[in-house]
């Protein structure tokens, strides 16, 4: 059966979610948070995506992005990507490092934004906590 095609249009918000395969962590230190973020950094002036939110944590990563050209794919694949094979010549490995496709939800800004922002990174961090992380959780809201 064929996936379902991504919702996509000009100035829509979305909720990304991308989980390292099998669940496994793909940031292990400082400088695979920092390069990362260099990545998304990248990606969102190549795009033009904005960044309103974001939250990293050990073996998955959440984006709450704008996209004024309707372009969330490409923007996925260039970061996505470039973690990818940093990574992989990093830790001397091959393969797929996140978990199927990135999940993206779109968030209805007219009725929901504020009450999303309020709620976004308290809500993750708090999650990890309770599971006993003891991770570094990367927290913020505007932009990057």
């Amino acid at each position: 059966m064929a996936r379902p095609l991504r919702i996509a249009f000009e100035g829509a918000f979305y909720h990304i979610t991308a989980r390292g395969n099998e669940r496994k962590k793909f940031f292990f230190s400082h400088r695979d948070y920092e390069k990362f973020l260099s990545y998304l950094t990248h990606a969102l002036q190549k795009y033009g995506v904005i960044l309103h939110a974001y939250v990293l944590m050990p073996n998955h990563y959440h984006l709450m992005i704008e996209t004024p050209r309707a372009n969330l794919s490409s923007f996925m694949h260039g970061l996505n990507s470039a973690y990818t094979t940093y990574f992989n010549i990093r830790r001397k490995r091959s393969g797929h490092l996140f978990q199927g496709r990135y999940k993206a939800l779109l968030i209805d800004v007219d009725n929901y934004l504020l009450d999303y922002l309020g709620i976004f990174t308290l809500t993750l961090c708090v999650q990890e906590w309770q599971r006993g992380q003891r991770a570094i959780v990367i927290a913020a809201i505007g932009r990057l």
